[in-house]
């Protein structure tokens, strides 16, 4: 019966005036809890007079009322004793807990995409080094270098500025010094955040 009235979008208030019975009584109706009815011949009327508001079945609503409760020929109505009371459920699935659960998704959601765009402009920019690993031994003196960097950022090597493709990758080859050679990485975003990647190059020269 709550879900017929909630569905129809009723006030349990609407409901009391066009019905005639009590809030007090209405609830109980709603919730299966007749204890305090004035007496138990009035409970099948007053179902009768709230599922002919509500545009229930009288039949079906007072089959479920039988399956739950017993009549005794004196008048008397008794829980049966095989079935557990009636309890509401934790979660109530009406139009508006629907919207609200979806309005504070939508917000969650967005709240998160700011963090995670805030994260990648605030803080230092990412930098992964292809080539060369560090420690590497060549012979060669011309070396290539490759790698990617975050998006939207600036990058050197040795103070020397390195164009950057799409989406952060670069490639370059540079000249190696006989001995031990230090390749220095830095990378700068826009708000000045910078990392630092090292490499140590050895050359050994054939003679």
């Amino acid at each position: 019966m709550r879900d017929q009235r909630e569905k129809k979008e009723i006030s349990i208030e609407e409901t009391e005036a066009h019905t005639k019975i009590r809030k007090s009584y209405l609830i109980s109706l709603e919730s299966g809890d007749y204890s305090n009815f004035p007496a138990p011949t009035a409970i099948k009327g007053f179902l009768k007079i709230y599922a002919n508001y509500l545009g229930l079945q009288e039949k079906e609503v007072l089959a479920f009322f039988r399956r739950e409760f017993d009549e005794t020929k004196d008048g008397n109505i008794t829980p049966k004793t095989s079935l557990k009371p009636v309890r509401d459920p934790l979660i109530r699935f009406t139009p508006q807990t629907i919207f609200t659960s979806i309005a504070i998704a939508g917000v969650a959601i967005l709240f998160a995409y700011i963090w995670v765009q805030y994260q990648a402009f605030a803080g230092a920019p990412q930098m992964e080094i292809y080539s060369p690993k560090d420690g590497v031994v060549t012979q060669k003196a011309e070396l290539d270098v490759e790698g990617k960097v975050s998006a939207n950022s600036n990058l050197t090597l040795n103070n020397q500025k390195i164009d950057l493709e799409r989406e952060g990758y670069f490639k370059t080859n540079i000249q190696l010094q006989e001995g031990v050679n230090v390749l220095t990485f830095v990378t700068v975003n826009e708000v000045g955040k910078s990392t630092t990647e090292k490499r140590t190059v050895r050359l050994d020269v054939v003679r």
